[in-house]
């Protein structure tokens, strides 16, 4: 797919608003950030009490009680979340409600109680992007590339497959191969192949170029790009 005429453009974060924002997730005095951890075959998605959060609609395996530590099977956990209404005033062991928002990412919400959520899938690497308001990305490829994002980041869309992403918090990316931040200094130009181009800040020094190789671009300027290696 030939993208160099979508990467020359740029996109810009319309946030402003104070970096002293609470980016959090969840809620209270002592807030806490989720986390996500890959073991072997499974990612552990570590949520805090009271907190939302978007992540793809994926194969869930279950729940894990921090309390108990016990799991939840994936038949009982559907049919609890989809079909009975949790009461936040009752005392309930599973905490966790999954609504659905559209086909691709569907949004949890814990209520007094953190969770962790057990997830099967086949990958190799998980990155953990912060975002903040002074500072916003642009993802190419955004349902293939983005496994989950905490409440107070924003996605817009600039075409199917170009997002801008904003706003204050963690973004998970997600690929069949190590996913690392590349700097790139005023003096420096580098040649990279598109397949392996996830991301890039979106800033006005970061510039692209066509090659007359179509799977590759010339990138120059200063600023950091998300790639796959």
């Amino acid at each position: 797919m030939y993208v160099s005429s979508i990467l020359i453009k740029r996109w810009q974060s319309s946030a402003n608003l104070s970096p002293k924002f609470n980016h959090f997730s969840s809620k209270g005095p002592f807030s806490s950030i989720p986390t996500v951890e890959l073991k072997n075959s499974s990612l552990v998605l570590k949520l805090p009490p009271m907190c939302t959060y978007y992540i793809r609609a994926l194969n869930f395996t279950g729940i894990i009680q921090e309390n108990k530590h016990q799991k939840v099977k994936k038949d009982s956990f559907f049919k609890r979340l989809f079909f009975k209404r949790v009461n936040e005033d009752t005392q309930t062991d599973l905490n966790i409600q999954l609504i659905k928002d559209n086909c691709v990412f569907q949004k949890i919400n814990t209520i007094n109680k953190p969770s962790n959520v057990l997830i099967n899938i086949n990958t190799n690497s998980v990155f953990n992007l912060e975002v903040d308001y002074q500072k916003s990305y642009t993802i190419l490829n955004p349902d293939e590339n983005i496994l989950s994002y905490s409440e107070n980041i924003t996605r817009s869309n600039s075409t199917n497959n170009v997002e801008t992403v904003g706003g204050m918090g963690i973004l998970t990316l997600i690929s069949d191969r190590n996913i690392q931040l590349m700097k790139v200094e005023e003096s420096e130009s580098v040649l990279l192949d598109i397949n392996n181009l996830i991301g890039f800040e979106n800033n006005n020094n970061l510039k692209f170029k066509p090659t007359q190789n179509r799977n590759f671009i010339k990138c120059s300027g200063s600023g950091t790009l998300i790639i796959k290696k």
